[in-house]
This record gives structure tokens, C-alpha cells and sequence, in this order.
């Protein structure tokens, strides 16, 4: 019986859009229609004849169940409705990320929660959607607790980070690793030294997903970095550093100022690939003082 209520319920829907389409209607404008109509209230009294014991939330179309309405407009638009505009319709509809996403699971199911998940943060969706609404919103749809982790840690990297401040190095999703003549400054402390030009290094490795396909999840990276000169008494130092990301040489003999801590924020959006990466400060020969560094961080921005 539920079946066959539920099977009305969709016809009848098709049936209004297919109805609006050969007027001329867009997608968007016969759903807009939709809202207004008695067919809402037609299909809701189907759906209150249901026996007692069946799941209302996933059949009851007074609820506005999205995978019925997702379904109906991929019959009856077709092709011609993206994954993209669907997530539109839907959220013009329903107004909530949760129903999106569980619109878009159900009318493609090729989607990874991934992918949904790019479609609910995208501008025109619910770009300002949280980490945890967005964990509610793939959870209610459907997707398995690991799909949903994966997915959320994907779209909301935390930062890369790696403080020195400290003699213990404190990381943030990485792993550091120094050379000869790279240690605590033990005498004024808050940073790590290379006192050792030609020898000293500081090594930072880690893994992050950067693409989604062919897509590119992130639309800048930028690598910031807390680090400074130290001085030859009353005159500024010299302590030159290579900076390379996965090989290529970033920053070549950048000596930063020594009147103070300089608080650098670098572009580094093409460099920074799909999985392991590297950064690699090299302390130069020919330096004339030591190199400080207190933090150095990678901020991921949509």
C-alpha cells in the first residue's frame, strides 16, 4: 500500500511539472509554482493514508521529501537539470541543507558525499554552511559515517601549522624535521635558530587533498610564516634562506628584517599539490647572523 500511495504521490507531481514545462516553465519556475498549488495537498493527503509503522520523514511529501521531489524533476527536465541547478531548485524549495543534500544523493547517485558536499558550499547554495552542519546535513542524507569524515575533513582542511616557540615543536598536521645547527633559541626563546650557513634546515611534511577530480577544492593556499633576522648588535643581520615547496624554489636568499618579528603571508596556491608535499627552509652560506623562526602556517581558503 505504501508503495503504491508513494508511486501516486510522484505521478502526480510529474504530472503538474510535465504540465508547466510544455508552458514554457523553467525548472525553477514550476517549482516556484509547485509551492502554491492544491497538488501539494493532493499528494499530502496520499501520503497521511499511510499504514502506521512506515518512515514518514523519507515518504511524506508534506515534509516536502526531497527524493521524491528530486525525482520527479529528473524525469521530467531530464538531462537538461545539472547537479549544480538541482542543488539551486532544491534549496530554493526546501531552504535547508539537510533536504538538499539528500535530494541530490537520491537524483544522482553517482555522487560522492564529497561532491555534494562541493555542491551545498558552492555560492549560489550554502556557502557559509558550517563543518558541522555540513556533517549533519551528508549524515541525514545518507552516506556512511567514513564517506561523511572523509568528505568534511576534504571540504574544512585545518590549517597546516608548525610553532617553534617552543624547545618541543608543536605540529598541526605535519611532521618537522631539522638539520646540523637547527635548535631551540635557548637564550631568548619563543623561536628555533639555524646558526649553521650551508648546513642548517627545517623540513615540514604533509598530506593534503587538494582536488576533487579534476576540480581544484581551494582557490588560494597561502603559506604565512613568523620569522626574523636576528641582529649584529646595533646593525641588521644578514641571514639569508631558501625557501622550497615541493622542489621548486620559492623564496631564493630572502633575508627577512631584524627589527622585529616579520610576519610574512606568501601565495603558494601553485605549488602545493594533490597528496605529500614539502617545505624546505635552507639556511644559505655566507649568512653574517642566525635565522629565527616562531611559526610557520598554511591557511586553506575555498
Amino acid at each position: 500500500m505504501a508503495t503504491e500511495l508513494l508511486t501516486d504521490a510522484k505521478e502526480m507531481l510529474v504530472d503538474f511539472l510535465k504540465k508547466e514545462k510544455q508552458s514554457g516553465s523553467s525548472a525553477q519556475e514550476a517549482l516556484s509554482s509547485l509551492k502554491t498549488s492544491t497538488t501539494i495537498s493532493g499528494i499530502s493527503s496520499k501520503v497521511d493514508a499511510l499504514i502506521d509503522g512506515v518512515d514518514r520523514r523519507s515518504l511524506a511529501f508534506a515534509d516536502y521529501g526531497p527524493a521524491l521531489l528530486s525525482a520527479a524533476v529528473e524525469e521530467t527536465y531530464g538531462d537538461t537539470v545539472t547537479p549544480l541547478e538541482m542543488a539551486q531548485l532544491l534549496k530554493d524549495f526546501y531552504g535547508n541543507a539537510d533536504d538538499v543534500a539528500e535530494g541530490l544523493k537520491s537524483g544522482y547517485s553517482n555522487l560522492t558525499a564529497t561532491q555534494v558536499g562541493e555542491l551545498l558550499l558552492d555560492d549560489t547554495v550554502f556557502p557559509d554552511l558550517t563543518k558541522d552542519e555540513m556533517q549533519t546535513a551528508l549524515s541525514s542524507a545518507g552516506f556512511d559515517g567514513a564517506a561523511v569524515t572523509a568528505a568534511v575533513n576534504t571540504l574544512y582542511p585545518p590549517s597546516v601549522i608548525a610553532n617553534f616557540s617552543k624547545k618541543t615543536i608543536a605540529t598541526t598536521n605535519c611532521q618537522v624535521s631539522t638539520g646540523p645547527g637547527s635548535m631551540y633559541n635557548s637564550y631568548y626563546g619563543n623561536s628555533w635558530i639555524m646558526h649553521s650557513p650551508g648546513r642548517s634546515f627545517i623540513k615540514v611534511t604533509f598530506n593534503q587533498t587538494i582536488k576533487s577530480g579534476s576540480k581544484k577544492l581551494f582557490s588560494k593556499i597561502q603559506l604565512n610564516m613568523t620569522h626574523l633576522t636576528s641582529s649584529l648588535g646595533p646593525r641588521s643581520g644578514y641571514s639569508p634562506v631558501n625557501i622550497i615547496i615541493n622542489g621548486t624554489t620559492f623564496k631564493s636568499k630572502y633575508s627577512p628584517p631584524s627589527a622585529g618579528w616579520v610576519y610574512d603571508k606568501f601565495n603558494v596556491t601553485d605549488l602545493i599539490k594533490d597528496g605529500a608535499n614539502t617545505i624546505q627552509i635552507d639556511f644559505v652560506s655566507g649568512a653574517r647572523s642566525n635565522y629565527w623562526i616562531n611559526k610557520l602556517q598554511l591557511v586553506f581558503s575555498k
